[in-house]
């Protein structure tokens, strides 16, 4: 039989402190604490579906976080080498009732090997007013290089830096930028070796970057950037509307709702959390940057959501399927089974955010009018400039037009390319490289 992991705790009062070691041995050092406060008691079953054993050396580290509007503080803390066990990891754990209005308790489960993380449950909201709580089956996650760092918006660019002891990366795009550190006279300061165009300057959690040479303005940690989104999901249906200062969420095909301030934004990787928390209500969205096709409509979304209120768990997709498409050329290489031959013919399309839709043709210009519908995406027919060319060029154009016009839905492939779809054709593009 498996042994559960438990944490024996009583209220952190600043008063005293506690020895967080499990078992008889838990013990209370410092002066004595006031009455205890009433607890609550979570117990659950940490467990991942892959057919993979943790490794020898694994430990486990769980974690209770108390957030609300003027910061956040740990409840308990918690580590332990696993010495073998495998999941299902049952696990049980006790910590200080909230007594707060507008705070909100969160667990986070990690398995570390050898210093690296390699699992996480990521956040798990707790239910403010029980004092006994079954979680059932908690899922841990791998952890990739993509789930590490802090992610910023500096104008049109998204950054993420990942610190790693003296050394770090900064990740732009497809770049990645390994980074060292250096003397600075305020904060902390790292650059690329070699060359001291590309640095990174943080001052009391101001993060400064400089990107060939080129110092980046007004950046805000992704989490913020992204604010006001939407996101939404079926069966049941819900609808979450972030804003700059707040969280509504309509669930249960609008049966249920609430609208709740916003506590706390981070922004983790290619993960977003936001909480929110008023009265005893609470609520936590997690937004991961990847395309997420609503399962409905199959509408491709820049972000997979997933929402946390007391007892309930919502999934579906988030953000503007136009954000998908702006802010980038895409290079026609396909249409239909014909591949391009790009040398002098090409092929391009520039989606502006205002439904205007514009590029080459292989032998014209062209512009056309383009909407997006809850269902799906449709193109007007294009005009175009009135340049001849060779008949098979001509013949190219016109194809090109014929499956714009036709165009009733839009994909974004496993690789980032872009696929419009036009009955049984289909065209495919991709990013143009940067300059």
């Amino acid at each position: 039989m498996r042994r559960p992991i438990l944490i024996a705790l009583a209220m952190l009062a600043p008063a005293c402190t506690f020895d967080l070691r499990p078992g008889d041995g838990d013990r209370q050092v410092g002066t004595t604490a006031a009455e205890p406060e009433p607890i609550t008691a979570v117990a659950g079953r940490l467990f991942y579906p892959e057919r993979v054993a943790l490794p020898s050396g694994a430990v486990l580290e769980l974690q209770v976080e108390r957030f609300h509007a003027d910061g956040r503080r740990t409840l308990a803390n918690f580590r332990r080498s696993l010495d073998g066990d495998q999941v299902p990891l049952p696990v049980a754990l006790s910590f200080e009732r909230s007594a707060e209005a507008g705070a909100l308790d969160e667990l986070r489960g990690r398995i570390r090997h050898e210093g690296a993380l390699i699992r996480d449950t990521g956040p798990v909201l707790l239910d403010p007013g029980s004092d006994r709580i079954d979680l059932g089956r908690v899922q841990l996650h791998p952890v990739d290089s993509g789930d590490l760092g802090v992610s910023w918006q500096c104008g049109e660019r998204v950054l993420r830096f990942v610190s790693q002891g003296a050394g770090a990366s900064l990740l732009a795009g497809d770049r990645r930028i390994e980074l060292e550190q250096v003397p600075a006279a305020s904060g902390v300061r790292y650059e690329a070796p070699g060359d001291a165009a590309v640095w990174v300057h943080e001052k009391g959690g101001d993060f400064l970057f400089s990107l060939d040479g080129e110092a980046l303005r007004d950046c805000r940690p992704l989490a913020d950037a992204v604010l006001p989104l939407e996101a939404r999901g079926n069966e049941p249906g819900w609808l979450l509307r972030l804003g700059s200062n707040s969280a509504a969420l309509d669930y249960d095909y609008g049966e249920a709702s609430m609208t709740l301030p916003l506590i706390d934004t981070e922004s983790r990787g290619r993960h977003l959390h936001f909480r929110a928390a008023g009265g005893r209500q609470a609520l936590v969205a997690v937004l991961t940057a990847e395309i997420c096709n609503d399962d409905a409509t199959g509408m491709p979304h820049p972000w997979r959501v997933g929402v946390q209120v007391p007892g309930r768990r919502f999934d579906g997709c988030g953000g503007r399927p136009r954000d998908l498409l702006t802010g980038a050329e895409w290079v026609v290489e396909r249409l239909g089974e014909a591949a391009l031959d790009r040398l002098g013919h090409e092929i391009t399309l520039q989606f502006d955010p205002d439904g205007r839709l514009g590029g080459r043709s292989a032998c014209n210009r062209f512009t056309a009018g383009y909407r997006l519908s809850g269902e799906g995406l449709s193109i007007e027919r294009p005009a175009a400039t009135k340049m001849a060319c060779p008949d098979a060029v001509m013949a190219l154009e016109r194809r090109f037009f014929d499956l714009l016009a036709g165009t009733r839905r839009f994909e974004i492939g496993a690789g980032g390319e872009l696929v419009l779809v036009a009955g049984d054709e289909r065209l495919v593009a991709r990013r143009a490289a940067p300059d």
